[in-house]
């Protein structure tokens, strides 16, 4: 039982090794085996890979969730709300459809921070480049300006997802404004408002 404990665990075959790795040892401890040394490391592998297991859930997450923040559809975010950076983001403004980004505490490193969201209306998809015009007088606007600390105003580098030809066909057109520094190295909230946490 105890090669087989071994040989079971090497292999991935975790569960089936922990088992067959604690009935050598209770054999060997009643003197009816004796690689109680072998069952040992069959045991110890079995755990070492279900320790493994759970690490790997917890930083990657089942769902939306992670040790590194919330993995949710850009869609969803708010005012206030600080992400690390979108996948696939080239900083051309935004060609990336309904992505998911991954959310996090303000007071962490991140990308960047909402500080205004709206969504474009009109039956037909505008163009490019009148969608683009729409977008940045929005992100610019004086109202959007207003949901930025006063003293990081002058600092801000401005980043934004804006609707796509596909995206408007899919009845989506979110405007997701924003703010950061030319590094994109915050760790601190740029945004006011109560909603804003800084844990």
């Amino acid at each position: 039982m105890g090669t087989v404990s071994l040989v079971l665990s090497l292999v991935g075959m975790w569960l089936l090794g922990l088992i067959f790795g604690i009935l050598g040892i209770n054999a060997a401890n009643k003197g009816r085996a004796n690689n109680r040394a072998m069952s040992i490391w069959g045991v110890s592998i079995g755990v070492s890979w279900v320790i493994g297991i759970v690490v790997l859930a917890a930083i990657f997450g089942f769902g939306s969730g992670s040790l590194f923040g919330d993995r949710v559809p850009y869609t969803q975010l708010a005012v206030g709300d600080c992400i690390q950076k979108p996948p696939g983001w080239d900083d051309a403004g935004s060609d990336l459809g309904a992505v998911n980004v991954t959310r996090v505490s303000c007071g962490k490193h991140h990308w960047g921070q909402v500080y205004y969201a709206d969504v474009l209306g009109g039956a037909t998809y505008p163009g490019d480049d009148a969608v683009r015009t729409r977008v940045e007088d929005m992100c610019f606007s004086d109202a959007a300006a207003a949901n930025i600390v006063p003293e990081h105003l002058d600092q801000v580098l401005v980043s934004y997802i804006m609707p796509t030809a596909s995206s408007w066909t899919h009845d989506n057109r979110h405007v997701i404004c924003f703010a950061s520094d030319e590094q994109h190295t915050l760790t601190t909230s740029w945004v006011v408002g109560p909603q804003v946490a800084e844990a």
